[in-house]
């Protein structure tokens, strides 16, 4: 198997044989995090209500054979989340620089590839597949779950400092979906927030693709939650509309995934999800 890094291939470590999600829930013990919600829940008390939130963002490709573990891995993180009701928001870039050894990736697209090399910037890492990154501030291989439950759970353990309302809006043009944002938040209390972006994600669920050539030949690959649209605005005020064409999305397996981010830093301090 091989990572495969901005200017050379570098050889990877082996990683061990993933469990199914399910034979992990039940006979594998929850990380702290995870145990925790549960215990919360039980109490009558929802972990999202706590406001935490984690932007999980995986940037893998299907010519690399290292990288179905790891979107393995982001399904089980989004199941785990899901069983315990926490905020967290997996997705998966497809880069394009794998696309030249043996098989295009239909998912892939150049500005994914870009974010990750700013990504590399700031957070003064490699450029590799597959990458996990949580919150805009870490980054690891994509297929080790022992950090993916760590860091996410470091994530969840911090209030959101701001918070996002998503809803659709009615327009004229039937080939495009609109919605209006607004942002509120003890952290957002200018009607400018010069450092902050605004992260504008549109994502399917259940994409399965065979893949005939490449180093995954002859394998069916499955990934959650791709990107299929990308919008980065600046935030001049703390509400706004933005659209996407409606071709981006798959009836009842899409979502909109909106999120504040830190231009200096990278660090993600608001999400929010809409269902298509």
């Amino acid at each position: 198997m091989t990572y495969f890094r901005s200017k050379t291939i570098v050889v990877g470590y082996v990683t061990m044989a993933l469990f199914g999600g399910a034979f992990w829930l039940t006979h594998v013990r929850q990380p702290t995090a995870f145990a925790e919600g549960r215990s919360s829940a039980k109490s009558g008390l929802k972990r999202n209500e706590s406001l935490s939130i984690a932007v999980v963002e995986l940037f893998t490709s299907e010519g690399c054979s290292s990288c179905p573990p790891a979107d393995e891995n982001l399904r089980r993180i989004e199941g785990v989340a899901a069983m315990l009701d926490q905020n967290v928001f997996p997705l998966s870039f497809h880069v394009d620089y794998w696309n030249r050894l043996g098989w295009k990736d239909p998912f892939s697209q150049v500005a994914f590839s870009d974010r990750q090399r700013e990504y590399a910037e700031l957070l003064k890492s490699d450029t590799y597949t597959p990458q996990l990154i949580v919150n805009g501030t870490s980054e690891f291989v994509g297929s080790d779950r022992r950090l993916s439950d760590q860091k996410i759970r470091k994530a969840l353990e911090t209030p959101a400092k701001h918070l996002i309302a998503l809803s659709a809006l009615e327009i004229e043009d039937q080939s495009r979906l609109s919605f209006r944002y607004q942002i509120t938040g003890p952290h957002s209390k200018t009607r400018q927030m010069v450092d902050e972006v605004f992260n504008i994600a549109v994502a399917t669920d259940l994409e399965s693709v065979s893949v005939p050539r490449g180093e995954n030949s002859g394998r069916k690959l499955s990934h959650i939650w791709v990107v299929k649209s990308f919008q980065v605005i600046p935030l001049d005020s703390l509400e706004g509309a933005f659209e996407f064409e409606r071709s981006f999305v798959k009836p009842k397996h899409s979502r909109v995934v909106a999120y504040v981010q830190s231009r200096s830093t990278g660090a993600i301090t608001g999400a929010s999800a809409l269902s298509l």
